[in-house]
């Protein structure tokens, strides 16, 4: 598991290399992804211990350029969820590798249904405030969602693919 965890590390800093900085404070940067690879790294038998990596990012990009907006809380939650993003894709692509194919076909359901429900949990944030408040909080949903996601296939079962 932590050979697996230092190699999802080793692949999303190259992944970060080509960009060394973000441009902006809330600017995506893949590296952002290697940082909560190493958060979660001695955390995956304590799933308490993850709510500690959750917002890392967004704590740092607070630093950076304060909460005082609800445009620049939208835009550091987006940050951090593009880093979970990454996670949860060369999570996903690790499991297509190791998975017997109806053990992936599953998988690729399940994952079609998270998607789904995960925008219609966070949308459901605008339907009822329909406001600008509920833009930082459909970020904060989709970041969440996105997390614990990443956590899921991070942890998930991988099975003998010759089955």
């Amino acid at each position: 598991m932590k050979i697996r965890v230092l190699m999802l590390t080793a692949v999303v800093a190259m992944t970060a290399a080509p960009s060394a900085v973000a441009a902006d404070p809330t600017d995506p940067d893949p590296a952002d992804a290697a940082v909560l690879c190493e958060c979660v790294a001695g955390k995956r038998a304590n799933k308490a211990q993850h709510a500690a990596c959750f917002e890392l990012i967004v704590k740092r990009c607070f630093k950076a350029v304060g909460n005082d907006y609800d445009s620049t809380v939208r835009d550091c939650h987006r940050r951090e969820e593009a880093a979970w993003d990454i996670i949860l894709n060369e999570e996903y692509r690790a499991l297509g590798a190791k998975l017997a194919t109806a053990q992936m076909a599953s998988l690729r359901d399940q994952q079609r249904a998270w998607i789904r429900g995960k925008d219609r949990k966070c949308d459901a944030i605008y339907k009822k405030l329909q406001g600008s408040m509920a833009y930082p909080l459909m970020a904060q949903c989709f970041n969440r969602e996105t997390s614990q996601r990443a956590l899921y296939l991070m942890n998930y079962p991988a099975g003998d693919k010759a089955k």
